[in-house]
């Protein structure tokens, strides 16, 4: 289970990181992969929401 947290974790924080770079403005297949829904005034409330909660399964996987 806690391999399981902390992958999970680790994708939480990839996610986070693509949106901060499509803030910052860079265009690349990172931050085009898996971007259905295009809605830049979105990215900074969802970088927030995905950076607590891999917080929180990185606290998950390192408590058990």
């Amino acid at each position: 289970m806690n391999t399981f947290f902390f992958m999970i974790s680790i994708l939480c924080f990839m996610h986070a990181l693509r949106d901060y770079l499509q803030m910052k403005g860079i265009n690349n297949w990172f931050t085009e992969f898996g971007h259905i829904w295009k809605k830049p005034e979105w990215e900074k409330y969802s970088a927030v929401f995905f950076s607590i909660l891999g917080l929180i399964l990185l606290f998950f996987a390192i408590r058990n």
